[in-house]
Formats: structure tokens, sequence, C-alpha cells
């Protein structure tokens, strides 16, 4: 391998993540009682080239879709993958978030796209180059963090380019979730240095299941604003940096990242909780039923009214199922993110 997180290591932390609920088990052991209905909920919202998914998070039933395997640019959301790496590798290697680490040359490509003003040297925390990447959507920071962290991968496996190095491991990830349709190009997703990779609705959500399952991505994903600081040769400059995903805070939302790049149609990725329920089972036990459901839509002109109509819809195909009793009759009414086989 020449992967500093190879197969079995990343399926290491892949499973830690997956298995974390000591309520409902590991997702991909999971066994519920099937269910009646196809996997598409009860039909499309929208008609047209847009590409979406609603799946409940837990059991990976499939609420609704449409286009959900049609190929599209991977856009800003390949910056969810960018952070999950660096946090992996973080937590592999008790690594510093605090850490500066520098804004790389490439920079000067992306122009108007970085909202807080970084250029080539300027220096910024880890940390708050992973709030600007997932809360504003800069592709400078995700930049800064694959070389960053390509560097230091590179020096553990013996050599290679930086960024290459970085990108195999976003791609090892995708493989090893069942990311069968997605082959990312960058650190940011997009095409301002040719392919930016593509993707699907379907391959976005088993992504999202994954990392809403690591406590410090939802740390991240679930602020509203935040301040960063930059430093550079003239001295320390100070920004707040604002979500962009309008969807935080209504209907349960609580993450995870809107994308609206130039020459990228737009993307959005959400999940919605509700509180969940406890149904009794024999005396003194019971069942716990959770409530959150993981939404993409991809290329859509109104992605946050698409979302909000889904995740309404979503909440009652889920209840539905439930009251027929959970059975499910055909593997494809169900999404998992697991090995690639």
């Amino acid at each position: 391998m020449t992967e500093f997180f190879n197969k079995q290591t990343l399926l290491g932390l892949v499973t830690a993540f997956f298995c974390a609920s000591g309520l409902t088990g590991c997702f991909w052991n999971d066994d519920p009682s099937p269910s009646p209905g196809g996997g598409n909920g009860g039909g499309a919202i929208y008609g047209g080239g847009e590409s979406f998914i609603a799946v409940d998070w837990n059991h990976g039933k499939i609420l609704a879709e449409q286009n959900a395997d049609r190929r599209q640019g991977a856009g800003g959301l390949a910056q969810v993958t960018t952070a999950l790496v660096a946090l992996d590798w973080l937590r592999s290697r008790g690594g510093d978030r605090n850490a500066l680490i520098t804004v790389p040359a490439t920079a000067a490509q992306f122009g108007n796209a970085n909202p807080i003003g970084l250029q080539p040297g300027d220096r910024i925390s880890i940390r708050d180059a992973i709030f600007s990447s997932m809360l504003a959507d800069d592709p400078v920071s995700a930049e800064a963090l694959g070389e960053y962290f390509g560097w230091k991968m590179s020096q553990v496996v013996g050599g290679g380019q930086a960024m290459k190095v970085f990108v195999e491991q976003m791609n090892a990830l995708a493989g090893l979730i069942g990311m069968t349709k997605t082959r990312f190009r960058n650190a940011h997703g997009l095409p301002v240095s040719g392919n930016p990779g593509d993707t699907t609705a379907r391959d976005m959500a088993r992504l999202g299941m994954y990392a809403l399952r690591n406590p410090q991505f939802n740390f991240y994903v679930a602020q509203s604003q935040r301040n960063v600081t930059v430093h550079r040769q003239a001295g320390q400059s100070s920004y707040t940096i604002k979500n962009n995903n309008q969807l935080l805070g209504t209907r349960g939302v609580d993450g995870v990242k809107f994308s609206n790049a130039p020459g990228v149609a737009p993307s959005l990725m959400v999940g919605s909780r509700r509180n969940d329920r406890f149904e009794p089972l024999t005396e003194g036990s019971s069942r716990r039923i959770p409530y959150r459901m993981v939404v993409v839509s991809l290329g859509s002109a109104d992605p946050f009214n698409q979302t909000r109509q889904l995740i309404d819809q979503g909440w009652g195909t889920y209840e539905a199922w439930i009251q027929a009793g959970m059975v499910v009759r055909s593997a494809d009414e169900m999404l998992r993110a697991e090995p690639a086989k």
C-alpha cells in the first residue's frame, strides 16, 4: 500500500464511527424487520435534471429519490471528505487542531471564490481552515488542508506529491464506504485545474451517513457562525464567517454543507433530526426508534426549497414504514455505507 490510511486502518475508523452508538448497534449489522413499499418514497418532487435522495440515517431506508445514480460534478461537497480525512489523521496521530498551516501558491487560482481573502503565504489554523471550508464553502482552506496533510502523509509513506497522496486518501475513504460511482480529483471539488471529480446523490448520502457519526465533524458543521484568524506578514486579521446552509436550525437540520461554487451546479447535504421515540416491547423493556435523516440535493435551481420538501416527505414516509412494521421487500429499498466489494 502507498497510503498511510490503508484499507485496514480506514475500515477500523469507519467501523468505529458506525458502531459508536451502543443503542442502535453497528450500522451495517443492523437487521431491521422488512417493510412494504419501494425505495422511492412516493415519487419525485421535482422533474428535470437535478438529482436527490433522502435516507433514514439509522437503518438506511430510502425515503425519496430521483436520478440518485446520475453522475454530477463533485463540487464543494468534496470538501466534506477533505475534512473527514484531515480529522481522521489528527485522531490517529494525536495532531493539534490549533497548528498553523500555510496557504499554498495554488490559492491564486481561486480568485474571488475565497471568502476570507486568503493569499499564498498566509497562515491559518487547522481548526479555522475546517470551519471556513465547511461553513463558507472556502476552496482555498480546503486546498491548504489537502497540501498540509498530504505532505504529512507523504512523509509516512516514503514520498510522493502532497496533493496526490491526499486525494488518494479521499478516494480510499470513498471506496471503503461504498461510494462506487465517485472519483475525487482534488481537495476542493472545483474545476479550476481540470476535472473537478464526479459523484452521485446516492454516494453523497453514504458520505453524509458516515460523516454524521463523527462527533468532531458534527461540531464543525452545526455552528451557525465562527470567528477565524488569518496570520499575515503584516499581522493578524479576524473574520466572522457565517454558515451558508440556510436550513440550519430549521426542520431539525443540524448540518452539514451547502456549496454554490463557480463552475459547478449547486449542491446541498443536510442532516435532520427529531426526538427519538421509545415503544414498549415487553414488561420492563422498550425499543428505541431514532429519528435522523440525510438529504442530498445535486443540481437543483432551488436546493433549499427542494430539501425542505424532501424532509417533510421523508418523515411522512419514515412514519408509514415504522407503522407498517419496518418491512423490507427488496435490497434496493435500503442504502448501505460499507466497504465496496
